[in-house]
């Protein structure tokens, strides 16, 4: 029942073992010395995910899961404290949190089956009565699913089958809404993809363990989250930085033998995926250029773009945004994840402003929960085409259409187009903080270690420049981990007026082997073609058509 996957396990055991709980580094804290007594009000003045950590009393597994007594003395001399400190007149101010609840019975309930004690055992009972209470249970995602194992861990110890029963009910109403029938999360961040996929296994193995088993039908979708998440990784082997995700290792073994095992180790292990491209209801479309047979499998690229139902619970206001890795380059990144921190740069990292898109600078009220749509997609191997469309602002129609060339040239075409009230909007592309940004006339060079790409505003603009780390307003900034702040180079190119537009070309091309680029466009009224613009690189050349219907279609 508790044979607990933990990483990190035998380093923070020896930490546990010398009488200090160990400390995410990216908290920056020092370890805290549980022998001489913790002092649980010392998060109270921290960002809410130092209070969690301090309340879900998670630290203490390595302990519980090497069982010797003095493991279990120690891990006691934890639990009971801050039992002792946080059941009545909570020291803490997170102490009844409710997904550190969650976590927080998993361990009581462990701790039950070396120890019965009194104190234990009223602990037990209430957070029971606490994670059964109605108001308190956060529901159909991550977090309620958390708490139903909390609570069915805490009648397995105790043997309460009606705890069990109740735990076993929310869950298969709360995992039936957590997967789509294409295994895509509902909380919109591709780190919370694996988190979810980890969690329905979880609950699929604690339940059976309980007698309590839950319905075959449940996990029907669950191979196809590994999938999803073989799409989502890099040639790199790293996950694509959508909503609140950042990359880790932790607990990766647990997708051996899958799809997504094979993005991850790069080709090396696991099943190879069928298709190169994914497109996904809830609002996700992936593509790469191979799968490592033509070339090396990490100088392959690849891309994402987003559209769907509005932003909730993990996810950011990044509709319409796009990715682009290629050639062992993290080109055209996210505004990404660094904690929850609540400051300023949270908020950012969820605006509009923190991805690859178009939006206002003005005062506009933004209609975070609109849909985008994608109202057209064309796929072919060399080339794949889209068309999204959404309401951002009242009485405003933002449209976004893009070409993905792989094959003869390797490019990226996208033509934005805003209709509504008069406004000054801005184009944002974030880039890699190991890309260079140089502006010359309507032209940006940027250069990766490895790639070289020339980016064209094709179209007339007021002004283009360059942000890199600034703070007021916050622009050029991402997270790439809990903790882990950076500047990056970010273009802004802007337009002011009632029916703005932008069209914008990135042609990408290895470092050192650059050929001459070439681009001529011209307007065109026939067969539902608006325009056409030709391509030239070396030797190479394609023709693109922007058509009336704006969609863009390689000829």
């Amino acid at each position: 029942m508790f044979n607990w996957k933990y990483p990190n396990y035998r380093a923070e055991l020896a930490v546990l073992r010398a009488g200090k709980i160990p400390t995410p580094p990216s908290f920056q804290m020092p370890e805290v010395d549980y022998l001489a007594g913790v002092d649980w009000t010392l998060a109270n003045d921290k960002i809410p995910s130092i209070k969690w950590w301090l309340n879900h009393l998670r630290y203490t597994r390595p302990l519980l899961i090497a069982s010797t007594p003095d493991d279990i003395i120690k891990a006691t001399t934890i639990i009971k404290s801050w039992v002792e400190a946080n059941s009545e007149n909570p020291q803490s101010d997170y102490a009844w949190d409710g997904h550190a609840a969650a976590f927080r019975s998993e361990q009581i309930a462990c701790l039950r089956t070396h120890l019965n004690e009194d104190w234990l055992n009223k602990s037990i009972v209430q957070h029971a009565e606490f994670l059964a209470a109605p108001d308190n249970y956060q529901g159909d995602w991550n977090h309620g699913l958390d708490q139903n194992m909390g609570l069915l861990s805490l009648g397995y110890a105790v043997k309460n089958h009606d705890w069990i029963e109740l735990a076993r009910e929310r869950s298969i109403a709360t995992m039936s809404k957590m997967v789509d029938w294409q295994g895509v999360s509902i909380e919109q961040a591709v780190g919370y993809q694996f988190y979810n996929f980890l969690r329905f296994q979880d609950a699929e193995a604690m339940f059976a363990e309980c007698g309590a088993p839950l319905p075959r039908d449940i996990f029907t979708n669950l191979h196809n989250m590994t999938t999803f998440l073989a799409h989502a990784t890099m040639p790199n082997g790293k996950w694509t930085l959508i909503g609140d995700t950042i990359f880790h290792d932790a607990e990766r073994d647990r997708l051996a033998g899958t799809d997504a095992e094979f993005s991850l180790t790069q080709g090396a292990l696991g099943v190879r995926p069928n298709n190169r491209f994914a497109v996904y209801q809830s609002g996700y479309v992936f593509g790469r250029s191979g799968w490592g047979d033509d070339r090396p499998y990490d100088e392959e690229s690849h891309y994402s773009l987003r559209f769907g139902p509005g932003r909730v619970i993990h996810g950011h206001n990044d509709h319409t945004s796009l990715t682009y890795y290629t050639n062992r380059d993290d080109f055209i990144i996210e505004g990404g994840f660094h904690g929850y921190s609540g400051d300023a740069f949270r908020d950012h990292f969820r605006a509009p402003s923190a991805h690859n898109l178009v939006y206002t600078t003005d005062k506009a009220r933004f209609l975070w929960q609109a849909k985008t749509v994608l109202k057209d997609y064309r796929i072919e191997n060399n080339w794949q085409s889209y068309l999204l469309e959404d309401v951002p602002y009242p009485k405003t129609k933002r449209t976004r259409s893009v070409v993905f060339v792989q094959s003869p040239i390797e490019l990226i075409l996208v033509y934005d187009r805003v209709v509504g009230p008069k406004r000054r909007y801005e184009q944002a592309w974030h880039f890699d903080e190991t890309v260079m940004l140089d502006i010359a006339g309507a032209r940006i060079d940027a250069t990766a270690p490895n790639t070289v790409a020339s980016i064209h505003q094709l179209w007339p603009t007021d002004r283009m420049e360059v942000v890199k780390g600034r703070n007021d307003p916050l622009q050029g900034w991402s997270g790439y981990r809990r903790g882990d702040l950076r500047p990056i180079p970010t273009l802004l190119t802007a337009r002011t007026g009632s029916d703005v537009s932008f069209l914008t070309a990135m042609i990408f091309q290895p470092s050192g082997n650059q050929e001459n680029v070439a681009i001529v466009q011209r307007p065109v009224k026939k067969d539902g073609v608006s325009r056409q613009i030709g391509f030239k690189v070396g030797g190479s050349s394609l023709s693109v058509s922007l058509m009336e219907d704006e969609t863009l279609v390689i000829e």
